[in-house]
């Protein structure tokens, strides 16, 4: 313990302490907002999703005040925090979140909600998580978080350097961000031009060109055969930037790969999102077993005579097509894609050599825009473990 520092529970430095939210539901915004966990970003900042709470039953709550810190009590993202401020306007808050008023006598607000981002806040979330269906803290627990509190003057202090220091940090993520972006916005435009319909362009369905197929319903699989180093099984979740990133331990046994055969993924098929993010598409490559296209996929089989598989993922994936598909996807609340829609799309196709000349030049600029998302991953990588340095410098 540094000297003049001494510990105290969150309940000690707190006026309000293990305040829950409203549970209720939400309804178009109205002017006040109700903060729900799956509004709080990673950083602890607001998506701009904005709905109200549905209080005509009666329910009422006090609004956030400035430097009130809500914690998340439950799923994946439990011990997530957000300090509220007056710039976020009007706010009610839900009831996956609890509610922290600090005495402001004893605590600066910013101090313990950046204490809350330290790598001691993480450990202590982790051993104090209780395993149920999903892991969750209450606020009994909460009350006891031990947290290490110095003067208000050195805390101010250390607010100031946080701040300062932590500005310049995200200044780095937000222009490496800023070139990514403009180097995607470049490639689309270059892709637009490029598989702009010319003469000699012959128009197809994609049934005319390949077979389709979908992924089995949940029926089929159980939990049984679901193992550990098994044949990957491939959902949208696992298509990112037009690449397969096969989850090891979300595998399919041999089995059951043997009774699905039809639907196990060959070299060259394209695997597209049916649910979610239409358009979400990748080439299978070469695997040892193969893939097993998920409940949430369907896979493009083509002829191999008449299209390039790497020129129909590129079309499927850009920005342009994105939106056809959307327009013939149904869903409310998801978009969903059928095969029947899928294989009714009209897609106009140059002979193959032109396909694969044209694969080979948006290859060249795909792979400068794949190098800028690595140096942009790695850039918040290095920028988040300096911020972990950052605060165990301040706070252990």
């Amino acid at each position: 313990m540094k000297k003049g520092w001494e510990y105290k529970t969150l309940k000690e430095v707190s006026i309000i302490y293990g305040n829950y939210g409203l549970s209720v539901s939400s309804i178009p915004y109205n002017g006040v907002r109700y903060l729900r966990i799956t509004d709080i970003t990673e950083n602890g900042n607001l998506n701009d999703d904005k709905v109200s709470a549905d209080i005509s039953g009666g329910k009422t709550q006090e609004e956030l005040q400035e430097g009130d810190i809500l914690f998340a009590r439950t799923g994946a993202t439990v011990g997530k925090t957000l300090i509220y401020k007056k710039e976020f306007g009007k706010c009610l808050f839900a009831g996956y979140l609890i509610r922290y008023r600090l005495n402001k006598d004893i605590v600066i607000p910013q101090f313990i909600h950046h204490f809350t981002h330290s790598s001691g806040y993480y450990k202590w979330v982790s051993s104090n998580q209780k395993a149920a269906a999903q892991p969750n803290i209450g606020a009994k627990i909460y009350n006891e978080l031990r947290i290490p509190i110095p003067p208000l003057s050195e805390q101010k202090e250390i607010v100031e350097y946080l701040d300062s220091s932590f500005a310049k940090i995200d200044k780095l993520k937000e222009n490496a961000a800023k070139n990514l972006e403009e180097a995607k916005a470049l490639f689309q435009s270059a892709l637009k031009d490029a598989l702009e319909p010319k003469e000699r362009w012959e128009e197809k369905t994609l049934k005319e060109i390949g077979e389709i197929k979908v992924g089995p319903f949940g029926s089929l699989l159980h939990k049984r055969d679901y193992i550990l180093g098994g044949t990957p099984l491939i959902n949208p979740m696992h298509i990112i930037n037009g690449r397969i990133y096969a989850d090891d331990s979300f595998t399919i046994s041999q089995n059951k790969c043997d009774e699905l055969s039809s639907y196990i993924m060959k070299t060259d098929d394209i695997v597209i999102g049916r649910r979610g993010e239409i358009g979400r598409c990748a080439v299978v490559g070469i695997t040892e077993n193969g893939y097993i296209c998920g409940t949430g996929s369907m896979f493009f089989r083509p002829n191999k005579n008449k299209i390039n598989s790497t020129y129909l993922q590129l079309l499927l994936s850009s920005n342009f097509t994105k939106k056809k598909l959307e327009a013939i996807s149904g869903g409310a609340t998801m978009k969903n894609l059928s095969s029947t829609a899928l294989g009714k799309f009209v897609i106009q196709i140059p002979p193959l050599a032109e396909q694969q000349s044209i694969v080979s030049f948006l290859d060249s600029l795909n792979e400068k825009v794949n190098t800028l998302q690595q140096n942009y991953s790695r850039i918040c990588d290095e920028c988040d473990a300096l911020k972990q340095a950052i605060l165990r410098q301040v706070f252990e």
